[in-house]
């Protein structure tokens, strides 16, 4: 039997034991019973960005362990869901932490809910009848290979989050005048589908509908406006994609404009990369592009979530 490692007093253990399913952990991520902890630095039910996940935001996390010298693998962590609460992160199932003469994978979704999540033991995340229509941004990290031994006890586990989605948005400026936009509608394009890490293409079974925003906004002469907000879309090549706007300007109320955005400039959405299309509302009927632009998502590039472990046992 492989020799325990206990850093705290065995009263302290008991005691968190006692305390039961759930593991609380403030912002500073210290816990003083040595429990298993999560720590993030992603922001965000929809794009993600900035420090820190707002409350009520929650990932799934998933963790297996392999004897160094056998091939069994355990389940420690299975789709178990973290959330943050009036500043403290909560995950129920029982405290967890590291065994000596293990090797630990780790895998995570963000968010844990509006989505259909599996993954196994070898790390096949799958994400089945994804619908972008929600407005939901979709995430995963993993860390692999974390070896554990008595001289050798990890401090932290880090995830480093990856977006699976193309974030778009549409800006708009005006022409003579300040005008209103009061809508954005996006055809021609795949809305729906499987995501399989597993597999390539990492998408399938695509299905094609309308992205629609139904957002009132004042746009002005002196600066581009934001008319759409951040639109999280299935990375894909575009074929016919077609962009609607409603707006309203002093001579024309509810005005009705389409346009094909241009797949000979920006030929598809990757995942992790963000693309603004520009137009200007001249006021006398008609709206003009200018070239999209497509830069890295670095602002949202998400972040690290931490597993700090500060109490190790062993069976």
């Amino acid at each position: 039997m492989i020799k325990d490692i206990v850093i705290k007093p065995l009263l302290v253990l008991a005691v968190t034991v006692l305390l039961g399913a759930c593991v609380n952990v403030d912002e500073s991520g210290m816990d003083e019973n040595g429990a298993i902890r999560f720590i993030t630095s992603a922001q965000s039910r929809s794009a993600v960005n900035g420090s820190s996940l707002p409350d009520g935001s929650s990932f799934y996390v998933w963790g297996y362990r392999t004897p160094m010298d056998g091939e069994i693998v355990l389940t420690d962590f299975d789709k178990e869901t973290v959330t943050r609460e009036g500043g403290i992160w909560n995950y129920t199932g029982g405290t967890r932490y590291w065994f000596s003469g293990y090797v630990y994978d780790f895998y995570a979704v963000y968010p844990s809910e509006g989505i259909n999540v599996s993954c196994t033991s070898e790390g096949n995340i799958a994400v089945t009848d994804f619908d972008a229509t929600r407005g939901i941004d979709l995430m995963t990290a993993s860390r692999m290979d974390v070896r554990v031994s008595e001289n050798n006890i990890p401090d932290a586990v880090v995830f480093n989050f990856q977006h699976l989605l193309a974030k778009v948005q549409f800006v708009a400026r005006s022409e003579g005048g300040n005008a209103t936009v009061e809508g954005i509608e996006l055809s021609g394009i795949r809305i729906s589908g499987n995501y399989t890490e597993s597999e390539n293409p990492l998408w399938k079974n695509l299905q094609e509908g309308i992205i629609s925003v139904e957002k009132t906004t004042t746009v002005t002469t002196s600066e581009n406006t934001d008319v759409s907000g951040d639109l999280l879309l299935i990375p894909q090549t575009l074929e016919k994609p077609v962009v609607t706007v409603t707006y309203s300007t002093e001579v024309e109320k509810n005005k009705r404009v389409t346009y094909s955005l241009p797949v000979d400039v920006v030929a598809q959405w990757s995942a992790a990369q963000a693309y603004r299309y520009t137009f200007t509302i001249t006021g006398g009927g008609y709206i003009i592009f200018d070239v999209p632009t497509v830069t890295p998502w670095r602002e949202t590039s998400g972040g690290n979530v931490i597993i700090d472990v500060t109490q190790q046992s062993d069976t």
